[in-house]
């Protein structure tokens, strides 16, 4: 979870906006179960804006399906870079929004064109930056957005990731060390039972 540079003091609102982008090349199904993993969330002041980077792999259809059959909740058509601002500001009063990235522009490039058109078109407190093949635990967002406002010097707070077919494992506690010399990351707490970490 990150606070945007040009993001308001961190004790504005009771109430503090946090857009989730979830990037996404080919591969339907992760990404809707992480999408419907939020719905558990206790923090409900979210928004997920699905990138998808050109998959052309017909997952963009299942997406629609989804869509219709969540239609109080999803928009039902994708916006993209070259949409018209009353085609952004429409799918933005949805929780969740297709947005179609027009290339294989990686992770970087991809969750870019999203943090554009929220910033754009909307203001937000925080954004979350998500891989497409994770589930978010019910406490997750909540617990990342209230040590966010304890601290208002922070400018990023990281979640504790487990593995997903070892739930007992973490994969990372919050990021990683990096060695500049050798260019090499260790992940904090890798492979710890969760107690440990």
């Amino acid at each position: 979870l990150f606070r945007p540079v040009s993001g308001p003091a961190p004790h504005r609102r009771a109430r503090m906006t946090a857009p989730v982008s979830l990037l996404k090349w080919r591969n339907a199904s992760d990404p809707l179960a992480c999408i419907e993993s939020f719905f558990a969330s206790r923090y409900r002041d979210f928004q997920i804006l699905v990138c998808d980077n050109a998959s052309g792999d017909g997952s963009v259809e299942r997406f629609r399906a989804w869509s219709a059959a969540h239609a109080s909740v999803a928009a039902l058509d994708a916006i993209g870079p070259g949409a018209s601002c009353d085609a952004i500001r429409a799918a933005l009063l949805h929780r969740v929004v297709w947005i179609e990235t027009g290339g294989n522009l990686g992770f970087a490039g991809g969750n870019n064109v999203a943090l554009k058109l929220a910033l754009a078109h909307s203001t937000h407190d925080f954004f979350w930056l998500l891989n497409n093949d994770c589930e978010v635990a019910p406490e997750a967002l909540g617990t990342l957005v209230a040590r966010m406002q304890q601290d208002a010097s922070l400018g990023i707070c990281g979640a504790r990731i487990r593995y997903f077919q070892a739930p007992g494992l973490i994969q990372a506690y919050g990021g990683a060390r990096h060695n500049r010399w050798s260019g090499r990351a260790q992940y904090v707490g890798h492979l710890a039972a969760p107690d440990e970490a």
